[in-house]
């Protein structure tokens, strides 16, 4: 197999040409919202843990990209995680269940505070006329 045979099957096809990574990732303006800001912390903590147990450095576990990436698509299942950049068999049998349980962790916690304050608000909380808004869209489109 010559060379150019060998690369001509790039890795780029996993991911789109579109999508682009700056090298330098400001963090603040990729994490949306206090729950994506509370998953990445809990990933890093995660991955300085691993790292050091296994005295590697902490790239080696996971790239920024990598944990961007999970708090954007929050996989629920352990296959999910293949669809995500950085995230192969080998990541995924050794961190996969314990990656998992942080982001359903993070989002329980989340959850529940949106729970509390919408009961306390009375039900009039923003994502209860978001839901409201969004059924009444739902019901008005015409049928296709």
């Amino acid at each position: 197999v010559d060379r150019q045979s060998r690369t001509s099957a790039s890795p780029s096809l996993l991911v789109p040409s579109s999508f682009s990574m700056p090298l330098s990732i400001p963090s603040s303006s990729l994490l949306r919202n206090a729950r994506e800001r509370e998953a990445f912390g809990e990933l890093r903590r995660y991955r300085l843990g691993r790292a050091r147990s296994q005295n590697l450095q902490a790239y080696a576990i996971a790239q920024d990209r990598t944990l961007f990436e999970l708090v954007h698509s929050w996989p629920n299942r352990t296959e999910d995680l293949y669809m995500v950049w950085g995230m192969g068999i080998s990541r995924v049998q050794q961190h996969g269940q314990s990656i998992i349980e942080i982001l359903r962790r993070v989002k329980a916690k989340h959850d529940n505070i949106a729970m509390k304050l919408e009961n306390e608000g009375g039900g009039n909380t923003t994502s209860t006329a978001v839901r409201n808004a969004t059924s009444s869209r739902i019901a008005m489109r015409p049928a296709k």
